[in-house]
């Protein structure tokens, strides 16, 4: 004998349950960019401004008395308005103290490099003269865009 009370109710599926959490959150990713505009998000996925990102980095690179890091490895600095490609702690902190990275008084850059000021428009890459014999030289790009760098054989 077969009782009615004894069917038990269909159950949703994973894959259901799955694809209507997925749904939600593609709702809400819509009502937050239309809601609040499309820039906001697109500046928490990829920021428009790494500035104090490259200031904690350079400020670890001087704790950590790492004179490669501080003195020669490049980072992409960019703003609302401005981006300098190639520029190193030593440089932005030297050259470019509006954006706020610090100098390090423990890592000594001065004696292999030498940094000048930016570029005429008819030069297109830092001098080698007898003074920077054995130094890296750079030199920010007349566009003010790229921080430009060459080795002086001895």
């Amino acid at each position: 004998m077969s009782f009615r009370g004894d069917k038990k109710a269909q159950g949703l599926s994973t894959n259901a349950i799955i694809l209507i959490i997925l749904g939600v959150i593609v709702l809400a990713v819509l009502a937050i960019g239309f809601t609040f505009g499309w820039s906001m998000l697109k500046d928490k996925i990829s920021p428009s401004n790494n500035v104090q990102t490259i200031a904690d980095a350079c400020s670890s690179a001087c704790i950590t008395n790492s004179q490669y890091d501080f003195c020669t490895a490049t980072r992409d600095l960019k703003t609302e308005d401005t981006e300098i490609k190639g520029g190193t702690c030593y440089y932005l902190a030297e050259k470019q103290a509006k954006y706020g990275i610090s100098k390090c008084e423990t890592v000594s850059c001065s004696a292999n490099n030498v940094l000048l000021d930016k570029l005429d428009t008819s030069v297109t890459e830092p001098d080698c003269d007898e003074d920077n014999k054995g130094k890296t030289v750079y030199a920010l790009s007349s566009d003010e865009t790229t921080l430009l760098s060459k080795e002086c054989s001895s």
